[in-house]
Formats: structure tokens, sequence, C-alpha cells
């Protein structure tokens, strides 16, 4: 009977350890709502290390902000999306819709989404979409960027190259090289729990053709990527996502996002922003101004990127804010931004858009 026993438990600690194999059956499905948290990059990772039956432990992961990834199937495409990506043109499993929309100038970009293809063999992206000042305007890829091959093991290595153009007025071409290898496997944790993974690195090159043509353009050769990612059992998307960005031969990670629950009830964002904080205007494109609410004392802001890229931090007496505060946002790009304000025992955000 002892020996028995041991041998169970050796069966579930080695069982445990075992590599795991990642299928289609593990990506996401129409109708998924899948919630990501954004975490801070300035943390001092390094996602290199790798290796079997190797131990990630991420745990001291914070949350920024959180997002959902929404998998909306053909019969919820506009009808432009749905003969560029149905049956007649690139077939397309479903898509998926952006939350964090930007704006070209003077045109809104009211919606985005990218569009994928899901065999038993692979998962690519086929192509995107965005809706400028009401109208879809499809981008069908000339050759789809080939995001995984299954089954996926440890070991596995491949490639692919994709392209895509746009004209609208001008030609907008890009050219992209993915190199791909499962280059570890074993346990990750994060403050979504511990699971076991297979983790896949994504090298990515791009070029990137802009003028009147394809022939009369120039070329910009952009910094080359570097995508981590920690892939689970039936999560749908990676557990785990760290990107780079290769400049002067060092890498600086611009991204860090994490398979999460809720952590805070949406309904109680707003209301705890609008109690302690007002900031105006909204949307802003110079200065910003911020008035603190009487009853609460922060020692600091931070604006961060949709990214989680910390942009600013203003260490500042409550009693400054109290009279009104000019912060100037006029370096940053368009977009959506995070303006997180702490003490002790608080830490509340407020959406502020930069156009």
């Amino acid at each position: 009977m002892k020996y028995l026993t041991l041998f169970i438990l050796s069966l579930s600690i080695f069982g445990s350890q075992a590599q795991i194999t990642i299928t289609s059956s593990d990506m996401p499905n129409i109708g998924d709502k899948l919630r990501f948290s954004i975490s801070d990059t300035l943390l001092g990772i390094d996602a290199q290390p790798t290796g079997t039956n190797y131990t990630w432990d991420f745990s001291f992961l914070n949350w920024l902000s959180q997002d959902v990834d929404t998998f909306l199937g053909s019969t919820q495409w506009s009808l432009s999306y749905q003969f560029a990506f149905g049956p007649f043109g690139n077939p397309s499993s479903y898509a998926l819709k952006g939350t964090a929309i930007d704006s070209l100038g003077s045109i809104s970009i009211d919606e985005y989404l990218d569009f994928f293809r899901e065999t038993s063999g692979k998962y690519q992206q086929t192509g995107f979409g965005m809706t400028l000042s009401g109208l879809p305007i499809p981008v069908v890829f000339d050759t789809n960027d080939v995001i995984y091959r299954f089954p996926m093991n440890f070991g596995n290595i491949d490639s692919s190259i994709s392209s895509w153009k746009l004209t609208l007025p001008i030609y907008y071409g890009s050219l992209r090289k993915r190199y791909n290898e499962v280059d570890g496997w074993g346990s990750l944790t994060t403050p979504y729990g511990t699971f076991d993974v297979l983790r896949i690195k994504s090298d990515i090159f791009s070029t990137d053709t802009i003028g009147l043509d394809s022939v009369n353009g120039f070329t910009v050769v952009l910094p080359q990527q570097i995508e981590y990612k920690w892939l689970g059992k039936g999560q749908g998307i990676p557990l785990l996502t760290i990107i780079a960005q290769v400049i002067a031969n060092d890498t600086f990670v611009t991204s860090i996002t994490y398979r999460d629950s809720n952590r805070i009830p949406e309904s109680a964002i707003p209301e705890l922003a609008a109690e302690s904080i007002q900031v105006y205007p909204n949307p802003a494109h110079d200065l910003v101004t911020i008035v603190l609410h009487p009853s609460v004392n922060i020692e600091q802001l931070q604006l961060f990127d949709i990214h989680g890229k910390r942009m600013k931090i203003e260490p500042l007496s409550s009693s400054i804010i109290r009279n009104g505060y000019m912060l100037n946002v006029s370096e940053f790009r368009p977009g959506i931004y995070l303006l997180q304000y702490t003490d002790e025992s608080l830490r509340a955000y407020k959406k502020l858009i930069i156009y």
C-alpha cells in the first residue's frame, strides 16, 4: 500500500510538469469576451529567460487598466467586411474588436477590427478593417500573417511573410517577416493564477512603403519587434504577452498584457474618478486643468498610454492640485491615455483623450 501511494504521488508530481501541446481548440471562439490587464512597462522585466520545465514567476505584475477582447462572427460584420473576409474574399473565422481608438487628423476611427482564420493547422491574420468617419474600410492581406502553426510543441520553428496595401488617397504598403520559435515550456504564474504553458518567441521585421504607388514612394524600415507569448490550454488568448523593440542593439519592453479576471467593478470606476478629481478639457490638445476634491489627498500623478507605458510622472502636493494644476500634454501623440493618481491607500484612474 505504501508503494502504491508513492507511485500515485509520483505520477501526480511528474504529470503536472509534463509538456503541453497547443492546438486550434485552444484558440478563441465566436462570442468569446476575454478580459486582460495592461501592466506597467517600467518594472525592469527581462522576458528572455526560458527553458524546459521552466518556472516563470510574474506574480508581481500590477494592473494599470483592463480591456476585453471580443470575437465577432460574420453575422456581426458590415456588408463590406462580409464580402472582403467571407467565402469569396479572404475567408476568415472571426474578427477581434478593438476598443482603443485613435484618430487620423480630422478623420475619426469609429471602429477597428482584426480578422483571423483558424484551421486545424494554422492561426493566421487575414487582414483588418477600420470605420473611417462612418465608412468601413477593409484591408485584405495579400499573404496572411501565420501567427501559430498546430500542433504546437516545444522546439517547433517556423516562419511566414505577410503583406498588405492601402490607397487612401496615397499608397501605403507593409511587408512583415515573422520568425517563430517555441523556446520553452513549464509553469507560469501571474496575478491571474498558475498554469502549464508553452512559450513562443516571435521575431518580427517590418518594412513600410509610402508614396503615390508601390514604385514611386519611399520605404521605412521599422525597428525589430519581439513578441514573447505564454499559451495555456483552453485560454483563447495568451496568458501573458510581452512585446519589446530592438533599437540600436538595445531591447526595450513596450507592452505587457496578461489574461485576468475583473479587478474593479466597472460601475465603480467612473464614480470614484468623478468624486475625487476633475480633468478638463477632455478631449484635450495642449493644456489640461486638474482639480482635486477637498476630501482626497494624493502624492503623485502619472500618465500612461493605452499599452501601459508610463509617459509622465508628477510628484505634486494635494494643495497645489486643489487650486488647479495645468498639465501640458502637447508633446504626446493623439490617442487614449490613463491619468493615475495615488496615495498610500488609493489608486484611481481617469481616462484622458488627446487629439
